[in-house]
């Protein structure tokens, strides 16, 4: 593990690979629901953690330096589970559960397989990193940085109502991603350098949005917005609920310190892999999963073995560390 990590950040991917993962093993509704956060948590980890470079020397060596932490722990993982299903699927003489479009599409970041989408919506925010953090070292005035969040949350919504989303694949499936999680990238980053509930009056602003979005679905359609319906692209709903959460758990996080020991430990690791926990996750959730009915108790399965797997890799790469520099690129 790395000295110095900041543990109130590991905490914060620990919670949202934790959400992600469950989202994963059919809980009820009203979980499923409520832990609808756990993607723009991750974005706004990310803010919290770029909030410190005033800027980026080299953008294209960031760029690269970022997408090969990406891509190649994905594209490791997609050929192996893809061609291990593939042979399994020919020793048993079944079907390839993958169409020769969703094996492409995996590998685009699009639907695919499912899951992988996640990657493409870090891969936008980092691509797009450099940016958002000269935009919000420009914004200077709090009232300004607050109507631009809104007017980033309400742009997926204009592009859906007016049909331009439907039109353009484009703009459906990476503009208003980037749009949208831009937002709540934006406010980690600003959020990163704040004392403890400084900036609580932006977010009463958020959630007054945010109440009069959801009184406006009731009158609309009868009934509360389920908030998963707004996630793909995301829009007003879910962004701002993603924003909300996200600022007020990192504000609870920071009143609580963190000792040396076991719970530490376990913190730092899972918060240093998450990508890694959340790829392992996935042929559990496909070929596992429905052999426990429980689902807390697939979300402790699958949650333990990934986590396991993802240390025995570690320990493995470990010894190959020193010889192979690239190898660092399988860790983290």
């Amino acid at each position: 593990m790395q000295a110095g990590r900041n543990v109130h950040i590991d905490v914060l991917r620990f919670i949202g690979i934790s959400c992600i993962i469950l989202a994963h093993v059919a809980a009820p509704n009203w979980i499923y629901q409520w832990r609808t956060f756990d993607v723009p948590l991750m974005v706004f980890v990310s803010g919290l953690v770029l909030a410190n470079k005033t800027r980026i020397d080299s953008v294209v060596k960031y760029w690269i330096k970022r997408s090969k932490r990406l891509l190649i722990p994905v594209y490791l993982f997609l050929l192996l589970y893809i061609g291990g299903t593939y042979l399994f699927s020919v020793a048993n003489g079944t079907n390839m559960p993958f169409t020769d479009s969703q094996i492409i599409e995996s590998f685009f970041l699009l639907e695919g397989i499912g899951y992988v989408w996640i990657i493409r919506v870090f891969l936008l925010i980092a691509i797009l990193a450099p940016l958002y953090i000269r935009l919000a070292l420009d914004v200077h005035k709090k009232y300004i940085f607050f109507m631009l969040i809104i007017l980033f949350s309400l742009i997926p919504d204009a592009a859906i109502h007016l049909g331009f989303a439907n039109e353009s694949f484009i703009l459906r499936e990476y503009i208003l991603y980037a749009i949208g999680y831009g937002a709540v990238f934006l406010v980690g980053l600003k959020s990163a350098s704040k004392q403890i509930w400084d900036g609580w009056r932006e977010l009463l602003g958020y959630v007054c949005i945010f109440i009069l979005l959801c009184v406006c679905c009731l009158y609309r359609n009868g009934s509360l917005p389920l908030l998963s319906v707004y996630k793909f692209p995301p829009q007003s709903l879910f962004i701002l609920y993603g924003v909300i959460v996200s600022w007020l758990l990192w504000n609870v996080v920071r009143l609580f310190s963190f000792s040396d020991g076991m719970l530490k430990s376990f913190i730092l690791f899972v918060g240093q892999n998450t990508i890694w926990i959340y790829l392992f996750h996935i042929p559990f959730v496909y070929y596992l999963g429905e052999q426990v009915e429980q689902w807390w108790l697939r979300f402790i399965f699958i949650y333990v073995i990934s986590i396991i797997l993802c240390f025995s890799k570690n320990k493995v790469l470990d010894l190959y560390l020193e010889r192979y520099s690239w190898v660092s690129y399988l860790k983290g």
